[in-house]
């Protein structure tokens, strides 16, 4: 519960940041949350404001940070069903989609912190891996359904034998975070 609390306010920081928005004033105020499912609500609601807002000097301005639009490759390579996000564009359809807020992750892919993947078998879901810098390898951090719900076991497996078949020495002991 702490992690998810935690990745939940990353978020919310990280959209409001993006789109110049105040959590300290309404209609997005953070202090008014005094519950875990209200955080959830609040995020929910910038998800849907960071999904609909199209600013261009965004766009522009993560060229300008970063001299492209395109990603580096991807730490697994992609599949007939699980297919790397290439790109800024399409990490920013993803998150349209499928209602949750992954298109503010586009900074974390160009600085090596994490790669997305969309799945498309056995459910649709988004997949997160992320670099651990100290051990050099690459694990599961999230994977989520439309509207972040959570994915079946079926599909959580799924990814596990896709990762283990295409695990290179870089990529030793991928893991699932818990």
């Amino acid at each position: 519960m702490a992690i998810t609390v935690a990745r939940t306010l990353r978020d919310l920081f990280r959209m409001a940041e993006v789109m110049d928005v105040s959590l300290r004033k309404k209609p997005f105020k953070l202090s008014h949350c005094t519950k875990v499912n209200m955080v959830t609500d609040l995020h929910n609601r910038l998800v849907a404001k960071y999904n609909e807002h199209r600013d261009h000097n965004e766009e522009t301005g993560f060229v300008k940070k970063y001299g492209t639009l395109s990603f580096p490759e991807p730490p697994v390579p992609g599949s007939d069903t699980f297919h790397p996000i290439g790109d800024y564009k399409a990490l920013k359809q993803e998150g349209r989609s499928m209602h949750h807020c992954v298109g503010s992750y586009a900074g974390m892919v160009m600085e090596h912190h994490s790669y997305i993947y969309a799945v498309h078998e056995p459910q649709r879901a988004t997949l997160e891996l992320v670099h651990n810098k100290s051990t050099g390898r690459w694990k599961v951090n999230q994977l989520h359904l439309a509207c972040n719900l959570m994915p079946s076991e079926a599909t959580s497996e799924a990814v596990a034998r896709w990762l283990e078949a295409e695990e290179r020495p870089a990529l030793s002991h991928i893991t699932f975070n818990k």
